[in-house]
């Protein structure tokens, strides 16, 4: 009999996370009997070819390859609704597991049995000690933007068998938002298990998916998505979401726009015309962002270059 807690990763040419977690966890993997489940949205054939090798090292994993690319949210979808366990964790294709984090989540599963568990990330959530949260605007306006990282999230399968759970209403980008925060609607009275322990990381040598498109995904998606949310969450909750995830994590930072305008992303253009929705989401003032819009693509792409090269420079030496 396998466990009640599976493991479900959407991946996207990626292996090195999933290797690393199935090999470090291996030895509770095998105690408790957890099923692992890997959805390859990838063109080639890497993740196929690495899966067939874990196997030989952990049997209990089931992998499919998609015939046809899904994209991030139907390969997502197919990651949440594919496994049977009672408590589903879907985890993305760079996230790393604490090898310590399996006991204190089957002890909450045991103990509390909650519709949602979230997990701490490098402790980038403070001032906020492990036990049930069960005031939903609360959870929307100070975890909310930390559970838009794919791996922050463990779901009870029961709670999804609703009509909000289908992958044609779900918004851009951010499906797992949707869902969450519908389960909290539904089932007002029983919140969500914070556990504040470091149970995750990133894998360092990992680049975001979204890194050439922040503006469309953290601006607009995000917004939209928050929009989407039940009306039994206040005006003024969305609101502060809306902008939490750029104010917490400093996203529109310099660097990032130097990024995106190198890349394209972003020019005079964008900037005139979501002007106040933009400045919203960043502490540089209007001049500095004028500036990085007017300069020429291929002098930041230049100097990025030479950045990034003193960068590896100074760590080797």
């Amino acid at each position: 009999m396998f466990s009640n807690l599976s493991i479900s990763i959407p991946s996207y040419e990626r292996y090195e996370a999933i290797e690393r977690n199935i090999l470090d966890n291996l030895d509770c993997f095998i105690n408790e009997k957890i099923k692992i489940y890997i959805f390859d949205d990838s063109p080639s054939d890497t993740l196929k070819n690495k899966v067939k090798d874990l196997i030989k090292v952990y049997p209990h994993i089931e992998y499919s390859k998609n015939q046809e690319t899904l994209g991030h949210d139907n390969n997502f979808f197919q990651a949440i609704s594919t496994p049977k366990s009672e408590f589903i964790w879907v985890i993305g294709d760079s996230t790393i597991i604490n090898p310590l984090t399996f006991a204190e989540i089957l002890e909450v599963i045991k103990n509390n049995n909650p519709n949602i568990i979230c997990v701490n990330k490098n402790k980038r959530i403070k001032g906020h000690e492990s036990g049930l949260k069960k005031d939903n605007n609360f959870i929307l306006e100070n975890f909310g933007w930390h559970l838009t990282y794919t791996g922050a999230t463990i779901y009870k399968k029961e709670c999804l068998d609703h009509l909000f759970f289908n992958e044609t209403n779900l918004p851009k980008n951010f499906p797992q938002i949707y869902i969450i925060f519908n389960v909290l609607s539904i089932y007002r009275d029983n919140g969500i298990y914070w556990l504040n322990s470091n149970c995750i990381s990133s894998l360092r040598s990992s680049h975001s998916y979204w890194i050439n498109n922040s503006i469309n995904v953290f601006i607009f998606d995000w917004k939209k998505a928050i929009n989407k949310l039940p009306a039994t969450y206040t005006e003024e909750s969305k609101h502060v979401a809306e902008l939490s995830h750029s104010t917490e994590t400093n996203l529109f930072d310099l660097k990032m726009f130097i990024i995106l305008r190198a890349h394209g992303s972003f020019n005079i253009n964008i900037f005139k015309n979501s002007l106040h929705l933009i400045l919203a989401h960043t502490k540089l003032n209007r001049v500095t962002l004028t500036l990085i819009a007017l300069t020429p693509k291929y002098l930041l792409f230049v100097l990025l270059k030479i950045w990034r090269i003193l960068k590896k420079y100074k760590s080797i030496k």
